[in-house]
Protein backbone atom coordinates (compact mmCIF):
# COMPACT_ATOMS: atom_id res chain seq x y z
CA UNK A 1 0.00 0.00 0.00
CA UNK A 2 1.19 3.78 -0.66
CA UNK A 3 0.31 6.80 1.35
CA UNK A 4 0.74 10.00 -0.51
CA UNK A 5 1.13 13.07 1.68
CA UNK A 6 -0.60 16.20 -0.21
CA UNK A 7 2.18 18.99 -0.71
CA UNK A 8 1.68 21.90 0.25
CA UNK A 9 0.29 24.57 -2.35
CA UNK A 10 0.97 28.13 -2.51
CA UNK A 11 -0.62 31.07 -4.05
CA UNK A 12 0.94 32.76 -6.63
CA UNK A 13 -0.24 36.55 -7.27
CA UNK A 14 -1.46 37.11 -11.18
CA UNK A 15 1.41 39.36 -11.63
CA UNK A 16 4.05 36.85 -10.90
CA UNK A 17 2.80 33.71 -12.50
CA UNK A 18 5.08 34.67 -15.62
CA UNK A 19 8.17 33.82 -13.70
CA UNK A 20 6.92 30.15 -13.53
CA UNK A 21 6.82 29.85 -17.44
CA UNK A 22 9.26 26.96 -19.04
CA UNK A 23 10.20 29.86 -20.97
CA UNK A 24 11.25 31.82 -18.15
CA UNK A 25 12.89 29.41 -15.91
CA UNK A 26 14.79 28.43 -18.72
CA UNK A 27 16.70 31.80 -18.84
CA UNK A 28 16.93 31.81 -14.81
CA UNK A 29 18.74 28.67 -15.38
CA UNK A 30 21.02 29.87 -18.28
CA UNK A 31 21.16 33.46 -15.95
CA UNK A 32 22.59 30.74 -12.57
CA UNK A 33 25.12 29.44 -14.89
CA UNK A 34 26.21 32.61 -16.76
CA UNK A 35 26.99 33.78 -13.06
CA UNK A 36 28.69 30.80 -11.80
CA UNK A 37 30.98 30.56 -14.81
CA UNK A 38 31.94 34.96 -14.40
CA UNK A 39 30.30 36.06 -17.78
CA UNK A 40 28.88 38.75 -15.67
CA UNK A 41 29.94 41.98 -14.76
CA UNK A 42 29.53 43.46 -11.07
CA UNK A 43 28.21 43.48 -8.01
CA UNK A 44 29.49 47.53 -8.11
CA UNK A 45 29.84 49.56 -5.38
CA UNK A 46 28.06 52.66 -7.07
CA UNK A 47 26.42 53.49 -10.28
CA UNK A 48 29.71 55.49 -11.65
CA UNK A 49 31.70 51.94 -11.60
CA UNK A 50 28.85 50.27 -13.20
CA UNK A 51 28.95 52.55 -16.11
CA UNK A 52 32.33 52.59 -16.23
CA UNK A 53 32.26 49.01 -16.81
CA UNK A 54 29.64 48.44 -18.99
CA UNK A 55 31.99 51.02 -21.55
CA UNK A 56 34.79 48.83 -21.00
CA UNK A 57 32.75 45.73 -22.06
CA UNK A 58 30.84 47.73 -25.07
CA UNK A 59 34.13 48.69 -26.48
CA UNK A 60 35.49 46.16 -28.94
CA UNK A 61 38.70 45.17 -28.51
CA UNK A 62 41.96 47.08 -29.75
CA UNK A 63 39.80 50.48 -29.96
CA UNK A 64 39.47 53.57 -27.88
CA UNK A 65 36.26 54.48 -26.24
Amino acid sequence: MKCFAPMPTARIPKSQCYFWTKEWQKKERQAEVAIATGEVLGPFANVDEALRELRIAKTPAGTDA
